[in-house]
């Protein structure tokens, strides 16, 4: 009953949840993971390790750069609480996510609709959309209805959203579903991004290429003097250590290309991140940090061995949530984030497998063991 209780409380829509509730769910969450099992696994040590930075950042930033701290690793805290809930839950969770009837996907599809009604412009990539396509991914047993379910439900969001989040998850969903893009195609896109990523700062810097892409689209322009700035605030010391929390997002005085509150004034460089959650994860706690959060949560070794198309598609609708969303930079998303890298770990895990096994016969098997076919 307590685990059916967390799950249920991932499944809110997240168009109603704020900073504050985020950060309840994830309280309460962690809760329910310590009655669960109380002994200690590699998150809890994630979790002391975030801790010990915050308070390193507190002792090393002035008093003005304080006040940003809680703002700056809330998002991250949230992110973990929640991760070690469904670590010590995850064979009922998948169990929960499969056999949860595809009429209750289908009335919590009409709730998030009327909840988007309701909010208006905000949209991203909620709960129900997740379980949806971890479900993709493990069950074949009305596989194509749910598929067509997610498709109507996300095509009827963009028609009454005024972002274009819903299609883009739509035509991602929707091609790798339907074509079946070549495994080593999808890989090689997958890590492309990952590693370029670090890198965009500097390439936005290049000659002639900022004005090239600043008359695309307004919205695009202002992100990219964002990774602009940030990347000229980071020495070496940022590239191996991260720039920490309190620091500034960017540099107010760096030479834009135009003007804006959030490229110049000094608070809002201190709140208002990159929204690139992958260019943050790099830019908080340096280069080792990124590339053992891209093995470990983005499921880069995963990828050399899984070649079930549901799986990429749970990871590349992860990689472009990062992307647009700032699922890792905002305190009331990163619970969703948790569900999809429960998704990416805990659906390959043996123990995982062959508990769900009598319940779910139909669940793929591992590779390496022999991984998800």
């Amino acid at each position: 009953m307590l685990k059916r209780t967390g799950y249920l409380l991932l499944l809110f829509p997240v168009g109603l949840v704020t900073p504050l509730g985020a950060l309840g769910i994830a309280l309460v969450l962690f809760a329910l993971s310590l009655l669960v099992n109380r002994r200690l696994s590699y998150i809890d040590g994630l979790l002391m390790v975030l801790a010990g930075i915050a308070a390193f950042s507190w002792l090393t930033v002035d008093s003005y750069a304080r006040s940003f701290i809680d703002t700056h690793s809330g998002a991250y805290f949230v992110f973990l609480m929640v991760l070690r809930f469904l670590y010590v839950c995850r064979e009922d969770f998948l169990e929960f996510v499969a056999t949860l009837p595809l009429y209750h996907y289908a009335l919590l599809g009409a709730v998030y609709l009327l909840v988007q009604l309701h909010v208006g412009y905000t949209y991203e990539v909620g709960g129900l959309e997740v379980f949806a396509m971890i479900r993709l991914m493990i069950v074949r047993r009305q596989r194509n209805l749910l598929f067509a379910m997610l498709m109507v439900y996300l095509l009827l969001m963009f028609a009454i959203s005024t972002r274009s989040t819903p299609l883009a998850v739509a035509l991602l969903i929707g091609v790798i579903y339907l074509l079946d893009p070549p495994r080593i195609l999808m890989r090689a896109a997958y890590l492309a991004v990952l590693i370029i990523t670090p890198l965009m700062g500097y390439i936005m810097m290049t000659p002639g290429v900022p004005e090239a892409l600043s008359g695309l689209d307004d919205n695009a322009a202002i992100r990219y003097e964002m990774l602009k700035g940030a990347t000229s605030t980071m020495g070496l010391d940022e590239l191996l250590f991260g720039s920490g929390f309190g620091t500034p997002f960017r540099d107010p005085n760096f030479d834009y290309l135009f003007s804006h509150p959030l490229l110049n004034e000094q608070y809002w460089v201190h709140q208002v991140s990159s929204h690139n959650s992958l260019f943050d994860i790099f830019f908080r706690f340096g280069l080792p940090v990124y590339i053992a959060f891209c093995l470990k949560f983005m499921g880069c070794l995963n990828l050399l061995q899984v070649s079930n198309k549901h799986y990429y598609m749970l990871m590349f609708v992860a990689l472009y949530s990062l992307y647009v969303n700032a699922y890792l930079d905002s305190t009331r998303l990163s619970h969703i984030f948790s569900i999809f890298v429960a998704g990416g770990m805990f659906t390959l895990a043996p123990r995982a497998v062959a508990a769900t096994r009598s319940v779910l016969p139909e669940i793929p098997s591992h590779p390496s063991m022999k991984g998800l076919r």
